[in-house]
């Protein structure tokens, strides 16, 4: 076996715990580089899924494949505006299924001359005539000319070659609009083509333009052709760009435009040709009016899917509705300087896609509760169709689809990304998990790998793996919480990454344990050098304010030579093997693997069988060490210590099989045991001597034992069968018991006092414990550890220490005990500095019970000297 000892350490760790505020404001500010690095390496991650995800997006958006769930979206938000009034402006006629009934079909010249002639009375500004007439249906047919012939009758056409219906006779083309209804892919009109060019000058215009126009000459409003669309009195109407919106490749034919529909579905007052024909209908709702005039009848097949149609056959609307919905779109345009539905530039629209990307990787970031993600991510989805609806109502048209689809893309590929990344690599500190680690230590030892890239390997040269093991760790992560532990976890990686070479592997094992694979070395000793300097790193202090806290790290070294052969996994099980023996040896220790270490390895195994039938074999012993009144030199009480008969091995010492114990769940039936059998013989010798009723009992209890649930009702069970008052116990605690959780210590504690038993800390001074949660535990004894005892009459610093404890438990009202005396001169500096008790092999060995009533008996002959 190789150990090597690591620097010293001091045996009392101190941190003040009133200053935590201060405490994690520095780690802020000192590691907060750190995290900043996380949160930018994940950043990386976000921004590359995001681009991907972006770029497929547009992708597919260029080559249409998204325009229908757009449109659809589109239609959604028309659907949804805010109800108006009809627009006043407007009055339909609208020819219906009764006036059909009554009139048939087609509906006679002079039923349709009747009815502009009652029109013309009221004085309308402007007719628009939505019915064919190049064909004459007699009689009346001159009469219903005469009508058309009126300066403000405006007649529909239909361009389209051989399928082309010309308007009436005897219309000028001034007064003509041609039908202007252009279906979307899914049979939707949602696009006003308002004018077309037919050769170099002549420009033909729609309809809803042509009746708009007639009726704005009352506002000396003259049309105005522009590069790239024209203006109408102050209003200027762009054309529709090829992708405007979310349309895909518009056939640039004509000018066009986006068609704001009106909130509500009929757009303008209706009523019947009958009426009209009757003359029942008022002057008011046709003077200065526009008046369209045309077919409402289902049955004549004059119907089209708006943004309003559910794309069954009966939502769709008629014809003559939509030259209304057209007509006051431009009129709101014109005279309400109602704004026109305005697009975002491609460019824009990518980095609109990009951000909401981006939101989505941010979400996983985020939230890292997998099943609140989806919630998340609805949320952010909700917000996105929200943002895109609130804009539309102020005539804007992003895309949702596009945005919608990167942010679920998004989050789900960064979601998985981080799921197969925590598989491999530890979220805290970046590092590979063991896993990754191995699979890369395997590869990197296989021989074909060794000759390609060590090709001058000797077999004095090696390949060493460490594991390392932050001494202490749990205590201050408990103590200072975990966000400070997580710090310090990130800094100690970087002091470790610092410490090793270039081209070593490194990785994280499970909490405050660590992994390096590091080869070539030109011999052991290097690997012995290597793990001293990261521990010479490590244990650089961490400044808080005025407090100094100071990591250690013990290492276990496994070796791969030439000439042996080894997999990652049995390095790895060599190096924690190793790692495991630093430990037992103390802080800041260094051991490397041999093979002996196998064989404790299987010596514990085998201890921890046959301790656990020691106690049904009645194989266990309770040994008594008495501790002395140093101020009467009488005996003033028993510790309890225990020892193992084993049928093989003869007498075996605690240090040998308590630790087994405490590394399983043995340690609670062997307690029990103990502290029953020691409660029972002090209940003994009460009877026995009745002269000393005021022996005491001191039995040690485990950390695991502590936080046992039913650990006060089980000694109240036992005082109570054994008879023994509970005044007479006192129980031994370490002080790593009463750091664990100190609010859970105190409430047992305080249960304990109920039963009047005594309280101990035992080596008191050795471990990890802060002096201001001291006086809040109800605590009867301090007990010196022999560390400190050994070495009290050189009058150097244990015995400024042993002062200082002794100083200490007297402020605190509590009794001072030394353990570990072993000469005269130890006892009477122990007395002089007014110790209470002293313990150890000066006044007695630990002994079996009959020899302890022996002592009892003799104890004014064998006292004397004291």
């Amino acid at each position: 076996m190789v150990a090597v000892s690591g620097s010293p350490t001091p045996p009392l760790i101190q941190i003040d715990m009133q200053s935590f505020s201060q405490l994690r404001a520095r780690f802020k500010s000192a590691f907060g580089c750190l995290q900043s690095r996380r949160i930018v390496g994940y950043g990386k991650t976000v921004l590359l899924c995001s681009f991907l995800t972006t770029g497929a997006v547009m992708g597919a958006r260029l080559l249409g494949w998204l325009q229908a769930s757009e449109l659809n979206a589109y239609d959604e938000m028309v659907q949804r505006q805010p109800a108006m009034v009809p627009d006043a402006r407007i009055v339909v006629v609208g020819i219906t299924e009764q006036d059909i009934g009554t009139y048939g079909w087609p509906i006679p010249d002079q039923v349709i001359a009747k009815a502009l002639e009652e029109l013309q009375r009221y004085q309308p500004r402007v007719i628009g005539f939505d019915l064919y007439r190049d064909i004459a249906h007699p009689p009346g047919t001159e009469q219903l000319r005469s009508q058309l012939a009126a300066s403000n009758v405006i007649a529909i056409e239909t361009l389209g070659g051989d399928n082309a219906i010309p308007a009436p006779v005897g219309v000028p083309p001034e007064r003509v609009g041609f039908n202007n209804f252009l279906p979307d892919s899914d049979n939707v009109v949602r696009r006003n083509l308002m004018a077309v060019l037919l050769g170099e000058d002549e420009h033909h215009y729609s309809f809803a333009l042509r009746v708009s126009q007639a009726y704005l000459v009352h506002y000396d409003m003259q049309l105005t052709h522009l590069p790239g669309g024209f203006q109408l009195g102050e209003t200027t109407f762009p054309d529709l760009g090829t992708t405007s919106g979310s349309y895909h490749q518009i056939h640039p034919g004509g000018y066009q435009i986006l068609a704001r529909y009106h909130p509500n579905v009929l757009p303008a007052m209706q009523v019947s040709l009958n009426q009209v024909v009757s003359g029942d209908i008022s002057a008011e709702l046709v003077q200065d009016r526009v008046v369209l005039v045309g077919t409402v009848a289902p049955s004549i097949k004059d119907l089209f899917y708006t943004p309003y149609s559910d794309r069954s056959e009966t939502s769709q609307t008629a014809g003559v509705m939509v030259h209304a919905h057209f007509t006051s779109h431009i009129l709101r345009a014109v005279l309400d300087q109602e704004r026109l539905i305005w697009f975002i530039p491609d460019w824009v629209e990518g980095l609109w896609i990009l951000a909401w990307a981006i939101v989505g990787g941010m979400v996983v970031w985020a939230i890292r509760n997998p099943l609140l993600i989806p919630v998340g991510v609805i949320i952010m989805g909700g917000i996105l169709a929200g943002s895109c609806y609130l804009v539309f109502l102020q005539a804007g048209w992003i895309p949702l689809w596009p945005a919608l689809l990167t942010l679920v893309a998004t989050s789900g590929i960064v979601f998985a990304y981080e799921t197969l990344y925590k598989l491999f690599y530890d979220t805290l500190t970046g590092l590979p998990q063991k896993t990754l680690f191995l699979r890369s230590v395997q590869q990197a030892i296989t021989p074909s790998a060794i000759a390609r890239f060590y090709p001058t390997q000797t077999a004095e040269t090696c390949g060493a793996m460490l594991c390392l093991d932050l001494n202490g760790f749990k205590r201050v992560n408990e103590s200072l919480g975990h966000e400070a532990g997580d710090r310090i976890l990130l800094i100690m990686t970087q002091r470790i990454r610092q410490a090793l070479p270039p081209g070593s592997q490194f990785a994280r094992l499970v909490s405050d344990k660590f992994l390096a694979w590091v080869n070539p070395l030109p011999q052991q000793d290097a690997a012995i050098a290597l793990a001293r300097s990261i521990q010479d790193h490590i244990k650089q202090p961490i400044t808080v304010n005025t407090q100094e806290l100071v990591m250690s790290a013990s290492v276990g070294i496994a070796l791969r030579t030439s000439d042996t052969v080894h997999d990652a996994d049995e390095l790895l099980r060599d190096a924690q093997t190793a790692m495991h023996q630093a430990k037992s040896r103390g802080k800041s220790q260094i051991e490397v693997f041999n093979r002996d270490m196998r064989l404790d390895i299987i010596a514990h195994f085998q201890t921890e069988a046959d301790l656990r039938y020691a106690i049904e074999r009645q194989e266990l012993r309770t040994y008594y060490q008495p501790f002395i009144s140093l101020r009467t030199g009488k005996i003033a009480g028993f510790e309890a210590l225990i020892r193992w008969q084993h049928p093989e091995h003869g007498l075996v010492s605690p240090g040998k099989f308590i630790p087994v114990a405490e590394d399983t769940d043995l340690i609670i039936p062997i307690g029990h045991w103990i502290l029953q059998e020691a409660c029972q013989q002090m209940r003994q010798w009460h009877i026995n001597f009745p002269a000393r009723p005021h022996l005491i009992i001191s039995v040690n209890l485990s950390g695991r034992q502590f936080t046992q649930p039913d650990l006060v009702q089980n000694i109240r069970s036992i005082l109570e069968q054994t008879g023994l008052e509970g005044k007479y116990l006192k129980l031994e605690l370490t002080e790593s018991i009463l750091m664990d959780d100190v609010g859970a210590v105190i409430d047992t504690l305080n249960q304990m006092k109920k039963l009047d038993l005594q309280v101990s800390i035992d080596d008191f001074g050795t471990g990890y414990s802060s002096l201001s949660y001291l006086h809040r535990f109800p605590i009867n004894t301090l007990k010196v550890d022999r560390s400190f005892v050994m070495h009290i009459d050189e009058m150097g610093e244990d015995h400024a220490i042993v002062e200082t404890i002794i100083a200490l438990g007297h402020h605190l009202g509590m009794d001072v005990i030394a353990e570990g005396i072993e000469t005269a001169e130890q006892a009477k500096k122990l007395k002089e500095l007014q110790c209470e008790y002293g313990q150890g092999y000066f006044f007695a060995k630990p002994m079996p019970a009959d020899a302890i009533e022996d002592l009892l008996t003799n104890e004014k002959l064998w006292l004397s000297s004291v």
